[in-house]
């Protein structure tokens, strides 16, 4: 996967927007303590919220790849309400992942970050 022409999407309902990124993400990235709880998760993805925990990734993301990401806009209706997810825990400990839905635990998949690039 080219990580420079990753798409990630934005999720817009009234007054609020959350970036949708995965707990691997976060954890390759060494930020998932840095997340709040005004973000949610809901199996491995997570929804960081715009005004802090969507910027941490950000900047976290264009320190190590070197580039900005695309996104994409999507309006969301009644059908998905991101604000009846769990609120964002980090993962303990950081080398296994929960399956929500199924209760089950398993080693986790890492996305294979490149080093970071050197200023």
């Amino acid at each position: 996967m080219n990580l420079s022409r990753k798409t990630f999407n934005w999720y817009i309902y009234t007054g609020h927007a959350w970036l949708e990124v995965t707990r691997p993400e976060l954890i390759d990235l060494d930020i998932e303590n840095r997340i709040s709880d005004y973000s949610y998760q809901q199996f491995d993805f997570v929804y960081l919220e715009e005004d802090r925990d969507a910027h941490i990734f950000i900047d976290a993301w264009e320190k190590r790849i070197g580039s900005t990401f695309t996104t994409r806009i999507l309006k969301y209706t009644h059908n998905i309400d991101i604000r009846s997810f769990h609120h964002f825990k980090p993962s303990t400990p950081h080398n296994f992942t929960l399956n929500f839905a199924t209760g089950t635990i398993k080693p986790r998949e890492t996305v294979k970050f490149p080093k970071e690039k050197k200023g």
